[in-house]
């Protein structure tokens, strides 16, 4: 590597480290009126977009271990936003899903990150909204493989943040 492509790399390096504190301010902001974390919004996003799911599809969606997932549901839990079904047959499975509260407040709850980027889209061509898909996700490759496959097939990316 050169001493050129070294300072690429750390140009870039910063641009994801910028990218990573946008996309948590963004998310921090649109919770704070509600006394919610970054994680709680995010939970209650990923919810509302995919509908009932499990503490370990939860996890998985968020990018968080079950230990974690399990502390952000009991505190949303508190706040009377989600509620644990128990599976009939397993009640050692639960899943997790949006109450009435929650679902509302989930339909009110911006993503400044994906409005903003919707509006900046508006402006480049399908090419170009393709292109940047395809590097962010290379750029996801080259750091963690995993990540990337377990974001196939899903609708909707739940970004780390």
């Amino acid at each position: 590597m050169t001493f050129e492509s070294d300072d690429v790399v750390k140009e870039i390096t910063g641009y994801i480290r910028k990218l990573n504190h946008v996309v948590h301010i963004g998310l921090s902001k649109s919770g704070q009126p509600h006394g919610l974390t970054v994680s709680q919004c995010r939970l209650l996003r990923v919810l509302s977009d995919f509908g009932d799911l499990s503490s370990a599809q939860l996890s998985r969606k968020l990018y968080v271990t079950p230990a974690n997932i399990t502390g952000i549901i009991d505190r949303l839990e508190k706040k009377e936003l989600v509620k644990r079904l128990m599976k009939q047959k397993d009640r050692r499975i639960s899943h997790i899903s949006l109450s009435e509260k929650g679902q509302a407040l989930a339909r009110h709850l911006p993503d400044p990150i994906e409005e903003k980027l919707k509006s900046g889209f508006k402006h480049l061509s399908q090419g170009d909204v393709h292109q940047i898909k395809e590097s962010i996700k290379q750029i996801i490759q080259m750091l963690d493989n995993e990540t990337v496959n377990s974001w196939e097939g899903s609708s909707r990316a739940s970004l780390p943040g």
